[in-house]
């Protein structure tokens, strides 16, 4: 149905032709029967004409004008999510900013982890030769020596009553060999101090390994354990001697090498509870040494009355509630 249309369109636009031509043409297809288009004259009872469908195709038509957008359609589910990308080269590294104002100091951290022993430090400077000691108790008898010479002859005794005459005895000895005698009881003896020395400086010197310290003749002993400066004080007085109170830096060597040898602080003996920024010790005496650390004592919070000894031997005045290491002196 839509090729007749067309068809008629063509036979519009083409040329005009000289009308005999047309007649002719108009003859032929009338003479044929094949004219389906144009009737030359009316046909009575003719055939029924075709279609046009067998005629040639005719020229495509022009583009028709676009029509208009549609609306966009929903838009479509998301996708999977896409792999990472790979890690990208660092950048380079920026300027180093300007250094910051040093901080305040901070508050006193507590002791860290005993550390590994360090190497044996050289031997230091001989000290001065202290004054001896007490003399410690009489050791247990040895064993039964073989028998001594005879002793020296003691003082006469008093006239006792006259007895009867006896008979005449035999002649005495001479008195020089009783010098003799006396001299080997003299080197007996001094032998015997000699070992007892000896012996003596064998047993303190196992005493203090190695949980003690000797200056001269003072002890410094510690049982490892911590407690407050009371407690303290009354364990170094039950066993004999005070808490430990350097009066040197020899002293004062002996206890920081206690302290630092078990990574705490200890409690020293002295105190200003009786008046403010005045200690003293035990006894009641100013102090003849101290070792205070930068900006001590400053009694910080009105409440620091007693002294504690660090493990590198510098003094901060503390409170007595805390627990510190228990070092005694004897």
């Amino acid at each position: 149905m839509l090729l007749l249309p067309l068809f008629m369109i063509i036979l519009l636009i083409r040329p005009l032709r000289p009308q005999g031509e047309e007649v002719n043409i108009y003859s032929e297809k009338t003479a044929t029967g094949a004219c389906t288009l144009v009737m030359c004259s009316p046909m009575e009872n003719g055939l029924p004409g075709r279609d046009g469908r067998d005629g040639r195709e005719g020229l495509r038509g022009f583009p028709g004008t676009a029509g208009r957008i549609g609306m966009p359609g929903p838009p479509g589910p998301a996708g999977p999510q896409g792999d990472n990308g790979s890690a990208g080269e660092p950048g380079p590294k920026g300027d180093t900013g300007p250094r910051g104002e040093v901080g305040a100091s901070g508050l006193q951290g507590s002791p860290g982890a005993r550390g590994p022993t360090g190497l044996k430090g050289d031997s230091g400077v001989a000290g001065e030769r202290g004054v001896p000691g007490i003399p410690g108790p009489a050791g247990p008898a040895g064993a039964m020596g073989p028998q001594g010479s005879l002793g020296a002859r003691g003082p006469p005794g008093l006239n006792g009553d006259r007895g009867a005459t006896g008979d005449k005895g035999a002649k005495g000895e001479s008195g020089l060999p009783d010098i003799a005698a006396l001299r080997q009881q003299v080197w007996a003896l001094q032998t015997l101090v000699q070992r007892l020395q000896h012996g003596f400086s064998q047993y303190k010197k196992a005493e203090m390994f190695p949980n003690g310290r000797s200056v001269g003749d003072k002890i410094f002993k510690t049982g490892g354990f911590q407690k407050m400066f009371a407690d303290a004080q009354h364990i170094c007085t039950q066993a004999g001697g005070q808490l430990a109170s350097p009066r040197s830096a020899a002293e004062n060597e002996a206890v920081r090498q206690l302290a630092s040898a078990h990574n705490k602080a200890a409690f020293l003996s002295m105190t200003d509870a009786k008046t403010e920024g005045t200690f003293i010790y035990p006894t009641g005496e100013p102090l003849v040494y101290s070792n205070w650390g930068p900006g001590e004592p400053n009694d910080d919070g009105k409440a620091e009355d007693y002294i504690e000894i660090y493990a590198n031997g510098k003094w901060n005045d503390w409170n007595g509630k805390e627990h510190r290491l228990v070092i005694c002196e004897f």
